[in-house]
């Protein structure tokens, strides 16, 4: 085939899965801005103006670039603008202004090196800057252009801070917050968090919604001070977020949030009371943005606590080069399965493993060669055997492997061999090499598992002295 038809192919390939992408961001953006107008529908209400689908628009581009996204958000936008009764030609004006202002904001936040996990505090108060401070000032001068073509309305100089201010924080605040919820769950689900998170995250949300709902349907509640109660309420955000970090407290708020909404519609609870005074709205709102804002603060700055600890912990039991667990590691692992087969008979095999000749491959192609070598091995080993196997590079050239079960390991050691010649044909970087494979059985009888790794490592010895490039078992 061509290079020409071959490239053809590629892309009447890909065309397909990208109009689906296109499509599904587009009716996701769609629901989203439904439900945003269904939650700001509340005249006299906590956050009159939500505008959802804005946050996750945001976070849409952040997380798959703008270049991907464009397109689906301005038919989402248009859509948005078609449904609530807009003529063709201004509602393709207003999804155009909307997403050029996205564009800037995401390509704002790119150059600034915004990590889109939010992994640090950093990352989340530049994406608090980005919509506070970039994103809300230029959708509403865009809005007032957009506006201005159509309609020939003008405003002036001593208006504009009006308009420019006007539900200014209560629409950054939830552009935030939905971005935040988004962008940490997406990242959860790329970090292959385990279901339990999940599962636990889910119920702590619906016993948080569960418990609120209650108080404020309550009637002793009327009888506390809205402080009191918002206090309560933060209290359990709070532990929300301790338990799961930025997606806690940022999906605990939105429930926070969506639960009075409700209830101050219905005037139920001691906030109806005082969102009836009149200047208490605009007051609980600042009130509720400093708290919502200073939570996910908190919540960020868990999880990058979080993920230096995690990342010490691999320091300490995984090797830099291959990313398998390193000698300490696998001693003190060894030394565990050890003494459960001592008090548990069961079948644990040890492959003791060398490449062969691997100084001369460092001599005659350089160190970097031979770290390829060790990182290609590595990879190997990790894609052959199971995770509950134990794998470890020892130190040098030498690895080791604990596998579980009554199985053939003379099998497993030429598969291995096999399996690694295979694999050099398919690359061109990686010198090709050989490898000897001591092999042994750890037994109730030893006495430490020096013992085992002695026996096993007579075997390497043997399978060395009869020419390497196989495996001797003891």
């Amino acid at each position: 085939m061509t290079p020409l038809a071959s490239a053809i192919r590629q892309q009447v390939t890909v065309a397909p899965a990208r109009y689906r992408f296109g499509a599904s961001l587009a009716a996701a953006y769609f629901v989203v801005g439904l439900l945003s107008y269904a939650f700001s529908s509340a005249s006299g209400a906590l956050a009159e103006s939500v505008f959802m689908h804005e946050g996750f628009g945001l976070a849409a581009a952040l997380i798959w670039g703008t270049r991907r996204v464009w397109s689906g958000i301005l038919l989402g936008q248009l859509a948005l603008a078609l449904y609530q009764g807009l003529p063709a030609w201004n509602g393709m004006l207003v999804a155009l202004a909307n997403v050029a202002v996205l564009l800037v904001t995401a390509r704002l936040l790119k150059g600034c090196r915004f990590n889109h996990g939010v992994a640090a505090p950093r990352d989340y108060l530049l994406l608090a800057l980005a919509c506070t401070l970039v994103y809300q000032p230029l959708s509403r001068l865009f809005g007032l252009a957009v506006l201005s073509m159509l309609t020939g309305l003008r405003v002036t100089l001593a208006e504009l801070p009006d308009v420019l201010s006007y539900l200014w924080l209560d629409q950054s605040v939830f552009q935030i917050l939905v971005a935040s919820t988004v962008l940490a769950a997406i990242n959860g689900y790329q970090r292959r968090l385990p279901g339990r998170y999940w599962w636990l995250l889910g119920l702590s949300l619906a016993l948080l919604a569960t418990v609120l709902t209650t108080m404020l349907w309550c009637r002793f509640t009327n009888q506390l001070h809205p402080l009191h109660m918002l206090s309560i309420v933060y209290l359990l955000v709070m532990v929300v977020t301790a338990a799961f970090e930025l997606l806690g407290a940022a999906s605990a708020n939105l429930i926070v949030l969506s639960v009075m909404q409700w209830a101050s519609y219905r005037e139920r609870g001691p906030l109806a009371g005082l969102l009836s005074e009149p200047g208490q709205l605009q007051n609980v709102n600042t009130f509720m943005a400093g708290i919502i804002l200073s939570a996910c603060l908190v919540g960020t700055l868990l999880r990058e606590r979080s993920e230096k600890e995690r990342a010490l912990k691999r320091l300490a039991n995984r090797d830099h080069l291959t990313g398998l667990y390193n000698r300490r590691y696998f001693f003190e692992a060894a030394e565990r399965e050890l003494s459960k087969i001592k008090r548990e008979p069961a079948v644990v095999t040890l492959l003791w493993i060398d490449i062969d000749h691997f100084k001369s491959i460092n001599d005659h192609h350089g160190h970097a060669a031979g770290d390829r070598v060790l990182a290609f091995f590595g990879r190997l080993v990790q894609s052959m055997f199971r995770r509950s196997d134990l794998i470890a590079r020892i130190g040098g050239e030498e690895f080791a492997i604990l596998t579980h079960g009554d199985t053939d390991t003379q099998a497993i050691a030429a598969k291995l061999r096999a399996q690694l010649q295979l694999s050099l044909a398919d690359v061109n970087d990686v010198v090709p090499f050989t490898i000897s494979v001591g092999v042994t059985a750890l037994s109730p009888g030893d006495a430490s598992i020096e013992s085992t790794l002695a026996r096993a490592d007579a075997a390497l010895y043997e399978a060395k002295a009869n020419g390497r490039d196989q495996a001797v078992m003891r």
